[in-house]
């Protein structure tokens, strides 16, 4: 009956609408989604997520001054970009906070880290908050979800400066978690009433397999989610971010059950995966299901196959089971997933539209077009007087 409803609706305001919607009622947090026994991070009208990365970092500030373009032509800033997100069905963006990774990071043989916010500066501070502000606000007029990614790899701690970097251009690291728990200090409380965002607080912060996580680094984890969970009760949190789930021991899973020793509760947050294949190890999705029997799980960051020319020379993405992209292997398992190296127009155009899509549409897996389905599914649930978390739980009834 909704359905037939919705669907009666939606040709009415599909037929009166200029241009890109805007929801009727302010966003809903995502939930726990438990199907079949499997739980995974979605929309709160059940609704996979299936998102983009929008960069984020003083570097790139500081380039587009240079060039003129900040803020007012960045992409990152402009409501014509969420636009286009919209109009090719991506409901969420990954915004990947890069000052971690630069400060971790300099020429091979160079003591001077890259470019980076000091979150000791007042002015780096603003221009940061001034740049989640904008993507916050634009996602919330477009019913968009924001995951706020705090991006290093394999690490997490302190650079030390006092030492040249490494032939691979990174840093070791100290034992302090200085930088990382400021960052969530400032950003934490900022988007907690913001009901679309929600927080992945590590991203592969160790390196590379599960088995590699010690005693140290999981206290370490723990403290950190038991930090953000004070400033951020209701926000959800996305744990760990593992690069690789294949493992020569412990499992993801493994390393999980240490962390709810710890205190951490998968009622309101999850642990996030890249499958990417980088050993010799069997491609295998027993580890993603042993984990999702359990607790939560979303995709982070999906990436592509060698074999697909994406312009990016990255660790393989490849799909499992036969399928070509993850995002197919992603959309059969309704995990949810936010696409690697489809960041900016140009990415977006050439590797989302010119490969994810075209691959979606043969193979027969294109998402339908939730965003105009559920922003007209909520008009019909304001003109019936239901609140719209009323509303998304009838909708989930009709799924």
């Amino acid at each position: 009956m909704y359905q037939t409803i919705a669907y009666l609706f939606s040709i009415y305001f599909s037929a009166t609408a200029g241009g890109v919607e805007q929801p009727d009622y302010a966003p809903l947090r995502v939930r726990v989604s438990i199907n079949d026994g499997m739980k995974s991070v979605r929309g709160a009208h059940e609704q996979v997520l299936r998102g983009t990365g929008v960069a984020v970092y003083k570097y790139r500030r500081d380039q587009l001054k240079l060039e003129g373009n900040w803020p007012a032509n960045d992409y990152a800033r402009s409501a014509a970009y969420y636009d286009e997100l919209v109009e090719r069905n991506i409901n969420a963006v990954r915004v990947i906070c890069f000052d971690p990774w630069q400060r971790s990071h300099a020429d091979p043989g160079s003591t001077v880290p890259y470019p980076y916010a000091d979150l000791n500066d007042p002015d780096d501070v603003a221009e940061l908050l001034s740049d989640l502000d904008r993507i916050v606000e634009l996602c919330e007029q477009r019913d968009i979800y924001v995951l706020i990614n705090y991006h290093d790899t394999t690490g997490y701690r302190d650079p030390d400066h006092s030492s040249p970097a490494g032939s691979n251009g990174q840093f070791a690291y100290l034992n302090s978690m200085d930088y990382l728990n400021q960052f969530w200090d400032i950003v934490g409380p900022r988007y907690a009433d913001r009901k679309h965002v929600f927080y992945e607080l590590t991203n592969e912060p160790v390196g590379y397999h599960p088995n590699d996580y010690n005693s140290q680094h999981l206290d370490d984890f723990a403290a950190l989610y038991h930090r953000v969970r004070v400033y951020a009760p209701e926000t959800h949190l996305a744990m760990l971010s593992f690069t690789t789930v294949a493992s020569y021991g412990a499992s993801m899973l493994d390393v999980t059950n240490q962390l709810k020793q710890r205190g951490v509760k998968f009622t309101n947050a999850s642990v996030g995966f890249h499958p990417y294949k980088i050993s010799s190890l069997p491609h295998s999705l027993t580890p993603i299901n042993q984990l999702r029997a359990a607790v939560p799980v979303i995709n982070t960051e999906q990436n592509f196959p060698l074999s697909v020319d994406d312009g990016v020379d990255d660790p393989n993405g490849r799909g499992f089971g036969g399928d070509l992209l993850g995002t197919q292997t992603m959309e059969r398992l309704g995990i949810s997933w936010f696409h690697w190296n489809t960041t900016g127009p140009e990415e977006f155009n050439s590797n989302f539209r010119g490969i994810v899509l075209p691959d979606a549409r043969d193979k027969g897996y294109l998402w339908r077009t939730e965003l105009r389905y559920i922003m007209n599914w909520d008009r019909i649930v304001r003109l019936l007087g239901f609140s719209r978390e009323k509303g998304a739980k009838l909708f989930r009834v009709t799924q």
